[in-house]
């Protein structure tokens, strides 16, 4: 199950991503948000940011359902807090985000 302490996440949206898509942390208490263990592992993954064209590309594969199931709730989480990031940067030093593609393979 995907835990997520929604306070303070949209402040600092890159480390959300680093945390549920790369963090090799075991111990929750030391990450930065509180995403519980729902760290994913799964196949080929990438993350292209686009600062031109202010899309940010998130690829990944699900294997089984369940990873599917929690992809599906990280993508619906990450849209929630990147429109509270794009309302919070737009504009400042340059950055115009606009957009998130998602491709999820399964």
């Amino acid at each position: 199950m995907l835990i997520v302490q929604k306070k303070g996440c949209s402040s600092n949206f890159s480390h959300l991503l680093l945390d549920i898509f790369y963090s090799a942390l075991k111990i929750d208490g030391l990450k930065r948000t509180k995403i519980g263990s729902s760290t994913l592992s799964l196949g080929v993954k990438g993350i292209d940011i686009n600062p031109r064209e202010g899309v940010i590309k998130i690829s990944d594969t699900a294997h089984i359902p369940y990873q599917l199931h929690l992809l599906e709730r990280i993508k619906d989480y990450l849209e929630e807090v990147f429109i509270r990031f794009t309302n919070g940067i737009k504009g400042k030093l340059g950055f115009s985000y606009n957009r998130i593609e998602w491709e999820i393979r399964f």
